[in-house]
């Protein structure tokens, strides 16, 4: 089996407990998801996972509904170390995404700016701007840093926020096979 971060050869076939992909994925990763001794076995937190339809709508039975979750969010503010701007939001989940996005109008004028980097999207080359902020989901103790990037989110949708793959790692989905994503289970940031 291969190991965390080896690049896996698409043209073998072998016989493991990793789940195989038609498509070459690059990486493959193990998972300790529900494994006993990890610290993935117990959840701090169960939080509901809403379906929000485009005009912000419960909507579990549509298919084409937004599987989001309300989160509180905090950026620390450049001026003035000690004080910190607050909000609350729904965030779309979204695995095919790496990092976090959050909209510009969520933004504070004076939040501390971690870096900007090159970046290059359909729309063209420019630059990235990416904040630190303080994430929380809403009915869930554990708290995260991590980084989010500014960017056009939810325009005209109810979600103003993507959380991706990094964000995401320190949780496991409650899956109902009609409804799709019911619930995550979020773990310690350890």
């Amino acid at each position: 089996m291969p190991s965390a971060g080896t690049p896996r050869r698409c043209c073998k076939r072998r016989a493991s407990s990793i789940v195989s992909f038609p498509i070459c994925l690059g990486f493959v990763r193990r998972s300790t998801v529900g494994k006993e001794g990890t610290g993935m076995d117990k959840p701090t937190a169960t939080v509901p996972v809403v379906h929000l339809s485009e005009a912000g709508i419960h909507d579990l039975g549509n298919p084409l509904a937004a599987p989001c979750v309300e989160i509180l969010y905090s950026f620390r503010l450049d001026m003035l170390r000690s004080q910190r701007a607050e909000g609350r939001t729904y965030a779309l989940i979204d695995t095919g995404a790496d990092v976090s996005v959050i909209a510009p109008h969520l933004i504070p004028p004076h939040a501390q700016l971690e870096k900007e980097m090159p970046s290059l999207s359909i729309a063209g080359v420019g630059t990235t701007t990416v904040y630190r902020v303080e994430i929380s989901f809403v009915g869930s103790p554990v708290a995260f840093t991590t980084q989010v990037a500014r960017g056009p989110v939810g325009i005209g949708r109810a979600y103003s926020m993507i959380i991706g793959r990094s964000l995401l790692q320190a949780t496991r989905f409650v899956y109902d096979r009609r409804n799709g994503i019911s619930a995550l289970d979020i773990f310690n940031s350890e």
